[in-house]
């Protein structure tokens, strides 16, 4: 057994890893305010929670979908993002308006939200990238047949494209 892992259950524990999520959980928290997020629906193994976000003058409608391991929570209830243990956040736009509150938040600047990110691996349909020493997944996808993203960027940058899924790889 490692040095800084200890076996709970049948499932080996790392502190170091779990106190890495953690700060990935406190950044999205901090840049979103704890955005309020509603139960769209549960798909096989997952439960999808969503926020609308306000937009001025697009016709898409700006979106963040939080994906959890399947929960037993009622369809249309409300979570704050602090509660949600995720395992995807997608920024997202679309031209489907759900019947949600519009909510609001003011980008943010600096540290962490200006961690760099580096290019992993390019396809036709995204971009991937990954942060130092982080277990955090990056896939910018492309509009079509347009390959627009550098090969390196930062977090905020990341979640304004609104074409943006972040895993954590743990």
């Amino acid at each position: 057994m490692s040095k800084y892992s200890e076996l709970i259950g049948d499932e080996l524990y790392d502190p170091i890893i779990d106190e890495q999520i953690e700060n990935i959980y406190n950044i999205f928290i901090g840049y979103f305010d704890n955005i309020t997020l509603t139960k769209l629906k549960n798909n096989d193994n997952l439960s999808v929670y969503i926020a609308r976000l306000k937009t001025l003058l697009s016709k898409d409608k700006k979106y963040i979908y939080v994906l959890v391991n399947k929960d037993n929570n009622t369809i249309g209830i409300t979570q704050k993002l602090s509660n949600l243990n995720w395992v995807s956040l997608q920024t997202r736009t679309s031209e489907t308006i759900y019947n949600i509150p519009e909510q609001s938040y003011i980008p943010k600047k600096g540290v962490p939200y200006n961690t760099q990110i580096n290019l992993v691996n390019r396809t036709q349909e995204c971009s991937e990238y990954s942060t130092l020493n982080s277990p955090l997944k990056i896939t910018l996808l492309h509009k079509p047949y347009k390959n627009t993203y550098g090969s390196k960027g930062n977090i905020s940058n990341a979640i304004e494209t609104y074409e943006t899924i972040f895993t954590i790889d743990n």
